[in-house]
């Protein structure tokens, strides 16, 4: 079976497991769920994912709660490990390969001490209980600061030292940026460890691949010149699934699978 997934992200006003439904007629067996609310982290809705025939390959660490993991509180910091450490049972129980997470915002001064430091500190707290359950950490690209470009993030991920953390690539972030995706993956020392995927073109990113301006072919080709061996992960908005999301579905999964 291809190792191509979809994330949830797509279906934001859908219940999360109506969504998985239909990802698995669509002929989807992985997925990357996107939690909405804290119940989609549970291991009673992971028991409903798993009945459905479908494989959490990866999490994204859901943006509704980017407060909890970036927030130098002390509070928000106890919330964080705790918040962390549920996840990875998640984790673990779901075969999860992969969790997602974005670059830190850049702090100078007196913040560096007071912000920077507490929020790197959740991020390793994370990384350490990912560890454990063996899931790598996914550093995702964007389309400013360190995340720019591939030699800045690669020394980001360097200076962060955190062992099992990797570099990752969305193809609509590079573009965003200014940048090519073909030429941020050559960029790379190494292939990375995961992808978003989703086309750009006429002005509209994170549009569903195969509707924009992206040589998807030239990209998996330099993907697999590369040594890449993780997951063809969809990543489009919610935004173009609201109608007709089963025929949309469908094209996504018979061009992905054609392409891979």
């Amino acid at each position: 079976m291809k190792k191509v997934a979809f994330s949830t992200g797509a279906f934001y006003t859908m219940d999360t497991l109506e969504a998985v439904g239909k990802l698995r007629k669509a002929g989807f067996e992985h997925m990357e769920l996107m939690p909405q609310c804290h119940e989609d982290l549970s291991l009673r809705t992971l028991s409903e994912i798993t009945k459905k025939g479908m494989h959490v390959s990866s999490i994204h660490y859901p943006l509704v709660f980017f407060g909890i993991l970036y927030n130098a509180n002390p509070g928000m910091m106890r919330e964080s490990m705790a918040f962390s450490d549920n996840l990875a049972v998640f984790c673990k129980e779901a075969g999860t390969e992969y969790v997602v997470i974005h670059p830190e915002q850049e702090y100078s001064g007196r913040f560096a001490e007071l912000c920077g430091k507490p929020i790197r500190a959740n991020i390793e707290y994370l990384a350490s209980a990912l560890d454990k359950v063996g899931v790598t950490v996914a550093m995702e690209n964007y389309p400013s600061g360190v995340g720019q470009y591939p030699d800045t993030l690669q020394a980001y991920v360097k200076e962060m030292a955190i062992p099992n953390m990797k570099i990752m690539v969305d193809t609509t972030e590079v573009i965003e940026g200014g940048g090519d995706p073909i030429e941020f993956i050559k960029g790379l020392e190494v292939a990375p460890c995961h992808l978003h995927m989703s086309d750009f073109g006429g002005g509209l990113k994170h549009i569903p691949i195969g509707t924009g301006e992206v040589d998807w072919k030239a990209v998996v080709k330099t993907l697999k010149d590369k040594g890449y061996t993780g997951y063809y992960n969809l990543e489009p908005s919610y935004k173009y699934y609201i109608d007709d999301v089963d025929t949309q579905l469908r094209k996504d999964y018979e061009y992905i699978t054609s392409l891979v």
